[in-house]
């Protein structure tokens, strides 16, 4: 029988592991701890349809400025054998402190793309991506996804910055193989 479920439990930790810390005054920053754990769950449905549930927490700092922060997402992935179309879907709510407790996720996007997101301060982040195969030699895709931040006036930074709380993107691909 095919296995229905799938479930893993990740604890990382890096940075030092005694409690020295530097001195700022000469130059030498305190070292920094990051620890993550992360818990993921995975129901196939169906032969062709999957449901994928990833909560994680992170602790990022060192001395008293310690950052926590949590991410809980739900993916739905769509990918019958045969058929013309397949798909993917993600839906994500997040709360860090900040950009030392960000947590990366990878992102499923179009062929010969890779996405691995931060994820940091408090929001939410949505995607689908669609791919039809018409004929056996053309491929066609398109990805929309958004991007909201809670308490923020803006996203991104540098020639990045966009004013105001989303961003949203739209991406198509063809592809023709002869």
């Amino acid at each position: 029988k095919r296995r229905q479920w799938q479930f893993y439990v990740q604890f990382r930790r890096k940075g030092p592991l005694s409690s020295s810390s530097g001195n700022p005054s000469n130059g030498i920053s305190a070292p920094r701890t990051r620890q993550q754990l992360r818990a993921q769950v995975q129901f196939d449905l169906h032969r062709v349809l999957s449901l994928r549930t990833r909560i994680e927490w992170c602790r990022a700092g060192t001395g008293s400025a310690w950052q926590d922060g949590y991410l809980a997402a739900q993916d739905i992935l769509y990918h019958p054998v045969g058929s013309r179309w397949s798909g993917t879907m993600r839906y994500a709510l997040f709360h860090t402190g900040g950009y030392e407790s960000r947590i990366y996720m990878f992102e499923n996007d179009l062929l010969y793309s890779f996405s691995l997101r931060p994820y940091y301060h408090q929001g939410q982040r949505f995607y689908i991506n669609l791919r039809y195969n018409p004929i056996s030699v053309l491929t066609l895709e398109a990805r929309y996804e958004l991007y909201r931040l809670f308490n923020q006036e803006s996203i991104g930074s540098g020639d990045d910055m966009i004013q105001g709380p989303v961003r949203s993107g739209f991406k198509v691909q063809a592809r023709l193989l002869l």
